[in-house]
């Protein structure tokens, strides 16, 4: 099964920036925290699978770009959860 049919919480390095963690949903990031979540909640999700040390691609403002923080770590919650 694949990550996408998942909902992911994915915490990002902290380099002092005000998000800490995206949880992504069928391709979008449904929640960012601990602040931050209106500029992130919404944004699409390139990245079909993710693993530790990976950066986060995203469409910001119609164009693919990284998210400089790699993920440290991904915890798998319950969501969409079929094929």
């Amino acid at each position: 099964m694949t990550q996408k049919n998942k909902r992911l919480r994915l915490d990002l390095a902290d380099h002092g920036q005000d998000f800490l963690y995206f949880i992504v949903e069928g391709g979008k990031v449904i929640e960012a925290g601990p602040f931050q979540n209106s500029v992130w909640s919404g944004k699409s999700v390139l990245n079909t699978e993710f693993n530790v040390g990976d950066k986060v691609e995203m469409v910001i403002q119609g164009k693919s770009r990284f998210i400089n923080y790699p993920i440290e770590s991904i915890t798998v919650l319950e969501g969409l959860d079929h094929e």
